[in-house]
């Protein structure tokens, strides 16, 4: 089982709801886990943070039922256009249950709203939230 940032970025990739506003974001050159460059000004990046301890009962397979979490960061020059992106992102991430590389999802909840960071030393600005994920690896 890889971490839930690596799922998260495969399904911000694979999105279909990407449109005109802004384009399908691309690991390595607008989507990044865990570091934020200073490039470019727009950027998606995704940070694993603490979820909930995980089910102490082991399934049939072996397997335990896992919490984890993270947070996702939009910057851009636009607070309208960081906005967007982010509704996107929380549309794309709300999913039914299903499986993604080698772990199975019941569900992933955005936990908390869109919260501003407010601008960066170029003056961008800076969006969050947060998602609390379900699952198990298969």
């Amino acid at each position: 089982m890889q971490p839930f940032s690596v799922d998260v970025k495969d399904l911000l990739e694979a999105g279909a709801l990407w449109d005109s506003i802004y384009s399908v974001p691309v690991f390595g050159t607008d989507l990044f886990i865990s570091h934020e460059p200073d490039e470019p000004d727009t950027c998606i990046t995704i940070y694993d943070t603490q979820g909930l301890d995980p089910d102490q009962e082991i399934n049939p397979d072996n397997n335990f039922t896992e919490h984890p979490a993270c947070q996702i960061r939009v910057r851009s020059n636009s607070y309208e256009e960081a906005y967007q992106i982010m509704r996107i992102c929380v549309k794309t991430l709300k999913i039914r249950p299903q499986a993604i590389n080698n772990s199975c999802y019941g569900s992933i909840t955005q936990s908390g709203t869109i919260n501003s960071l407010g601008q960066d030393e170029r003056d961008r600005t800076r969006l969050t939230t947060n998602f609390i994920a379900i699952r198990e690896e298969l």
